[in-house]
């Protein structure tokens, strides 16, 4: 892996190494089980074979390296790609002694470095590649990861008003510890900066892919323990755990929230599970 020059995501680096970061490979098997979907829809878009190479950018904690490695199977090869170093040495934890194919996990940024060897077959992302200061370069970069005629397929969330699983937490939050001053960046690097289509294609093309395609997807976010569980997990992460971080919210504020949020999923509540709707944007493209 080729050092990179300059650190344009150290921001990044540091919220999914640290705090944030450390929660999210603590409770992986919980949020694996949470975004299956979310998988399911990304892989049957990209369309792995056996024998492929594959990189897989934001690879957290390794559930869709560890997919994608199955399907590609002894004669193709995964490498995971993540900045987080809490969460890379999660996945490599849980890769420990398994029998092969196993995926390969690295930590790197992919706006700046690329993997040693051939160029890839495919590259894949689920919900990693939002948070790029430059995202044209970064997609620069990816494609430069990619063989000619090689493939990229990665899978984003659309807006929060569309995605109760971010806005009910939002509102509760809110509610009880106040509203951000002033609106938040649509485009800032986050969880919902690639909500606009027309926006990321035009990104991809000017980045040096062809045959772009769009469509929205609709997969269930699936919690098992129903709303009690749901409304706890959003005290973990996301803006929930956000706002009662950086307010300093007490433990009568996350009780608070955790009630307010046990009323607002249970309509989603079904067989022991708790199933919220989300609409998300799921994208393809190819090397010229």
């Amino acid at each position: 892996m080729a050092e990179p020059q300059t650190d344009p995501n150290e921001d990044q680096r540091r919220f999914w190494s640290d705090g944030p970061g450390r929660t999210w490979a603590a409770i992986a098997d919980t949020l694996d089980a949470v975004h299956v979907n979310v998988d399911r829809a990304l892989i049957a878009a990209a369309a792995p074979s056996p024998g492929e190479r594959v990189i897989d950018i934001g690879s957290g904690a390794g559930a869709t390296s560890m997919a994608l490695a199955a399907l590609v199977g002894r004669t193709g090869s995964v490498t995971g790609l993540d900045i987080s170093e809490s969460l890379v040495a999660e996945a490599r934890r849980r890769v420990a002694g398994r029998t092969p194919p196993v995926p390969e996990f690295r930590l790197a940024d992919a706006q700046t470095g690329r993997p040693d060897g051939p160029p890839a077959d495919l590259v894949v992302s689920r919900m990693g590649v939002m948070f790029f200061a430059d995202p044209v370069a970064a997609f620069a970069n990816i494609r430069d990861m990619l063989r000619p005629g090689g493939r990229l397929a990665f899978i984003c969330w659309r807006t929060m008003e569309e995605n109760p699983w971010f806005a009910l937490p939002f509102r509760a939050v809110a509610d009880r510890l106040g509203a951000p001053d002033t609106p938040a960046d649509p485009h800032a690097p986050g969880p919902m900066a690639f909500a606009d289509i027309e926006r990321v294609t035009g990104i991809l093309r000017e980045a040096g892919f062809g045959t772009v395609t769009a469509r929205t997807v609709e997969p269930e976010i699936v919690i098992a323990g129903g709303a009690d569980a749901a409304a706890r997990l959003c005290t973990r992460i996301g803006p929930v755990a956000h706002m009662l971080r950086i307010s300093n919210g007490t433990d009568a504020d996350r009780a608070a929230i955790v009630a307010r949020l046990r009323e607002d999923l249970a309509p989603f509540e079904r067989d022991g599970t708790c199933r919220v709707p989300a609409r998300m944007n799921l994208f393809t493209a190819a090397r010229p």
